[in-house]
């Protein structure tokens, strides 16, 4: 008995429904901006050598 390959067909709808390809570039957008942010306040506390040293 075979498993049906359900996910070819999950596949093709996500590339062809526009909403859903609508929702996947503003998640896609939303997870660049927080990787900036993330990386933004990485590099403010390199930059101002707050690296964790108690005074």
């Amino acid at each position: 008995m075979a498993i049906p390959n359900t996910w070819i067909m999950t596949e093709q709808l996500a590339s062809t429904d526009p909403q859903v390809a609508e929702a996947r570039r503003r998640a896609r957008r939303t997870a660049w901006k927080v990787a900036a942010v993330a990386l933004a306040i990485y590099l403010a506390f390199l930059v101002l050598g707050m690296t964790g040293h108690v005074r």
